[in-house]
């Protein structure tokens, strides 16, 4: 016969062991959400965390919202760095 008392153990258990694991996939899948490229950066669009640009030739990824311009500050993090054959202006 199945112990019940055994039962509401394991399932407390297995409850305090996934919670905090389901929360952070959630978190994950979510960050996985924003991630996306944007295209050639313009200062009068809005960057998010996770967004992806280029700007004067080189790939950019936002680190943090609302970065600012691609190589001023901390706010972007660069991927790709620009050819030394690359013009310095983006293609449009």
């Amino acid at each position: 016969m199945v112990d019940k008392k055994l039962l509401a153990v394991i399932a407390e258990v297995l409850v305090e062991t996934l919670d905090p694991l389901i929360r952070r996939i959630e978190v994950l899948e979510k960050r996985q959400k924003a991630m996306h490229f944007r295209g050639v950066f313009q200062r009068a669009e809005s960057y998010q965390r996770g967004n992806f640009t280029t700007h004067d030739g080189s790939l950019w990824a936002a680190v943090k919202d609302d970065p600012g311009v691609p190589g001023d500050g901390d706010g972007w993090q660069l991927c790709a760095k620009r050819g030394r054959d690359a013009d310095r202006r983006d293609a449009r």
